[in-house]
């Protein structure tokens, strides 16, 4: 997932998205970019025992997730948001 999040956060778009048709939405980027913001923030906290988290910094990755629901919530029937979600389903694991 965070492969396929990363590519829809990229400034340029990746040839195989523009080979589909696909230009993502900044509602679609931004989402994209927040669960890499979120999965980044978890594997430090998970892994890196001499990061320390703030109460600030806490609250502001909580901050962030609401907003990326907000945002879901609203693009939720656009096709961008089902191609999306559909190239994240699709996502094979690496080997």
């Amino acid at each position: 997932m965070a492969e396929i999040c990363k590519a829809f956060a990229r400034p340029v778009i990746p040839d195989w998205l523009t080979r589909a048709g696909v230009a993502p939405s900044d509602d679609i980027r931004e989402i994209a970019r927040t669960f890499v913001f979120l999965q980044q923030e978890r594997h430090v906290a998970d892994y890196d025992l001499a990061e320390q988290f703030t109460r600030t910094r806490a609250f502001d990755a909580i901050a962030r997730a609401n907003h990326a629901i907000a945002v879901i919530t609203a693009v939720r029937s656009n096709a961008d948001w089902d191609f999306f979600v559909i190239a994240l389903l699709l996502d094979r694991p690496r080997r």
